[in-house]
Parts: structure tokens; sequence; C-alpha cells
């Protein structure tokens, strides 16, 4: 992962209609795999106003990511995951996250609906994750479980 990355912009200057009677509450958080290099450069990119949480390697990366979401109620309405990846995983932690760990930790990765918005998106950024037909699996699945697109 280098540091070419681009920050989602928001729909106001990514030149979509913007609605001003929106409640502007809603909440960014980006959440980067300490193992990436470069993350201080991703960290110092963030967008303002984002939330920006550093996975703990030593840890599992999908409860760190649920623990963190426990603490908002539909108000995020955008998660990014930035972390090492391959076809239909992506590295959190000490945690893979694939098809397999998603039948495992289903109940828990329900409950990170609970924080996110109605229209809410969740942004992968790793290497090949949506690659091959394992990878569009994946996301077929973390979308049936979270709701997000």
């Amino acid at each position: 992962m280098s540091s070419r990355f681009l920050p989602v912009l928001p729909a106001a200057v990514a030149g979509n209609p913007v609605d001003v009677n929106q409640s502007y509450t809603k909440i960014r958080i980006v959440f980067i795999d300490s193992a990436v290099s470069d993350r201080q450069d991703l960290v110092a990119s963030a967008l303002p106003g984002s939330k920006v949480v550093l996975l703990n390697t030593n840890e599992n990366g999908i409860t760190q990511i649920g623990k963190a979401l426990a603490h908002y109620r539909h108000e995020v309405s955008s998660l990014h995951i930035v972390s090492h990846g391959a076809p239909g995983s992506l590295q959190l932690g000490s945690s893979q996250l694939d098809l397999a760990a998603i039948e495992q930790n289903c109940h828990d990765l329900k409950r990170w609906s609970n924080a996110l918005t109605e229209d809410a998106n969740i942004l992968l950024y790793g290497c090949h994750v949506a690659a091959n037909q394992r990878g569009h699996e994946f996301l077929r699945a973390l979308r049936a479980l979270t709701g997000a697109n």
C-alpha cells in the first residue's frame, strides 16, 4: 500500500447534489491496520472530521472494529478499512476477515450495522480483495450482514 491513497470526497465536492435539510452529524470512520506501511501518511491524509482508528496487529481486528462501532447508533455514514488484502480476504489486526471468518463472526459483524446509517458505505482498501469469484462472494456476504453498500 503506498501513500497514493486518495480519500473519498464528500458529495458536494464530487459534484453530486447535497440535501440542505440533511443532518450533518453523520460520522466517517477510517480503520487502518497497523501492518500497512505508510500508515502515518494515511492517517495524515484522512479527510478533516474523519475519526481514524489504528488496528493493533496483536489483537483481533474484527473485535477492535466492533468495539469502536459500539459507541454509535446509526450515525456512521462511511466506514473505511485500509489493510493488506487478498482475493476474498482482509488482514485485520491478528485476524483474517474472509468467508470463513464472516460465517464464524456473523453475530459480531451483524452488530456493525447498529452503528451504520441506512445508506452507509463500507469502503475496503486492500490489494485484490474483490478479485475473482471469491472476492465477489466475500463482498456479497459482508454486505448481507451489515446492510452497507
